[in-house]
């Protein structure tokens, strides 16, 4: 991840090999990159394998000796880098999560940190103008700091300004910032790691499969999640939740947009808060119908007429629409959640897991939907059950839905000439696992995996609701309400 997340530890590397080698550690397991590693990596391989030789050797004497062997006349600024890393990475834990996923560390240089790492770089590449191997190793070593440049220029200041609130209420600061950022910076950032970051034999498709793309997006819009789920809580006060009809959910909604409009700042991007005010209006009262549609994949019987539609899908972080358009609708027949779906995809609609296999394993490779909900409770792993369904119609229940195959329908179709798909999933509100069955309102979300191919990351992942990250988290799921 050293691109982008500048991980800087060898001091307290050496002292666990040198504690490794007092307790009769004979070997260890390392892993690698088979990329050029130019940037901090190969510095940190290098010296990895002098500590494993002898692990009491000088850390700093060590870098001293890798910048003047690479850098030579550069070599002080170059040390001065390495050094400015390990010294900001040190701070880590009281700033960010402390955890090798979601990488965070970008977020932990502000605008000061990055110009004096840039200057160091320029200061070496000028310092090294006669000498051309030295230069490239320079160069390539700038165009990977520009990742780091680039997203922490993004993500540092919402990052921030959400670790740091500790008052109850709206985080008026980091409302301030979003309602006057357009996303051009993110763009940039996301842009550039996409399409010009690696330069073969680099890839950072290792990276990706493990969730560091989508961790260094969700740097920037993770505290957009928190405004949204705070002004929810704040607009679901005094409610009575076992008395819901449409016009009590619409005004949960305008009491949601007015603790918004009442906290803006003065100054704002009117589209910025067209997205919230959109987002705010997610929640919405699912009919309950006496008659339950023929389950055959076709949403041409009747009964859908009475489903409330399910619209505006978008992607996972981004929260921009997509040309995977999804369209989708919602009813409660009985003790039975009903949902039909259709979905349009660009591309080969990959999926190979058909009905008759139970385990369910490859489903999450595969295109298709998942469905989350459960009660409304914002703790971070508050229960949920889900149920992952392909557009072959094989399924699988997780979490408190595991493994449940006792109520569940499903009929799917595909039409692989127009790229289209549809399906119609029966999921029970209560099982031998669960019962949500008399709970009058429920968190809920729609999670749309886009797989073209045979890959173990989605082309994207859509969400009815905003999916902050992942949909397993509260943030991540909107409300529904049941009437009498």
């Amino acid at each position: 991840f050293a691109g982008i997340t500048p991980r800087a530890y060898l001091p307290q590397l050496a002292t666990f090999l040198q504690w490794s080698k007092q307790h009769g550690v004979l070997g260890m397991y390392t892993e690698w990159s088979d990329g050029e590693s130019w940037y901090l990596d190969g510095a940190k391989y290098w010296i990895l394998m002098q500590l494993m030789s002898d692990p009491y050797q000088d850390v700093e004497l060590l870098w001293k000796q890798y910048c003047d062997d690479m850098y030579g006349a550069g070599s002080e600024p170059m040390y001065r880098l390495f050094s400015n890393f390990r010294d900001i990475y040190m701070y880590a834990p009281g700033r960010i999560s402390f955890g090798t996923l979601p990488t965070e560390e970008q977020t932990l240089f502000d605008s000061a940190d990055l110009a004096y790492d840039r200057g160091l770089i320029e200061k070496a590449q000028a310092e090294t103008q006669d000498n051309p191997l030295e230069q490239k190793r320079l160069a390539k070593v700038m165009h990977y700091f520009r990742a780091l440049e680039l997203f922490a220029e993004a993500t540092a200041e919402p990052a921030r300004l959400d670790r740091q609130f500790t008052n109850d209420g709206i985080n008026k600061p980091l409302l301030d910032f979003y309602v006057n950022d357009d996303g051009t910076k993110l763009a940039e950032a996301i842009d550039y790691y996409d399409n010009k970051l690696t330069m073969p034999p680099d890839s950072h498709k290792i990276a990706d499969m493990l969730g560091a793309r989508t961790s260094y997006i969700n740097n920037y819009t993770r505290g957009f999640a928190t405004l949204l789920q705070t002004i929810r809580a704040q607009a679901l006060q005094g409610v009575d939740l076992n008395n819901m009809d449409a016009a009590k959910v619409q005004n949960i909604d305008a009491k949601a947009r007015k603790i918004l409009h009442d906290n803006l700042p003065q100054k704002y991007l009117p589209a910025r808060v067209q997205q919230f005010d959109d987002i705010l209006g997610k929640p919405f009262l699912v009919p309950r119908v006496a008659q339950m549609p023929v389950i055959d994949g076709d949403l041409s019987d009747p009964a859908w007429k009475n489903a409330a539609p399910l619209t505006d899908f978008s992607a996972r972080d981004t929260l921009l629409p997509s040309t995977d358009t999804t369209e989708g609708k919602v009813m409660r027949v009985g003790d039975d959640l009903v949902i039909g779906i259709t979905a349009h995809q660009k591309g080969d609609i990959w999926a190979v897991t058909t009905p008759d296999i139970k385990t369910g394993a490859r489903i999450w490779r595969e295109s298709a939907c998942e469905f989350f909900f459960g009660p409304v409770d914002e703790e971070e792993h508050s229960p949920y059950a889900q149920y992952v369904v392909n557009v072959l119609g094989a399924y699988q229940g997780f979490n408190k839905a595991s493994n449940n195959r006792d109520g569940v329908q499903v009929a799917t179709k595909i039409d692989r000439a127009k790229g289209v798909y549809t399906m119609e999933v029966v999921l029970p509100l209560k099982t031998a696992l669960y019962d949500y069955s008399q709970q009058k309102v429920l968190s809920f979300n729609i999670a749309r995996d886009v797989f073209t191919r045979n890959s173990y990351e989605s082309d994207v992942t859509l969400g009815w609701y905003p999916i902050f990250y992942t949909p397993t988290v509260p943030q991540s799921r909107g409300i529904i309400f049941f009437g009498k």
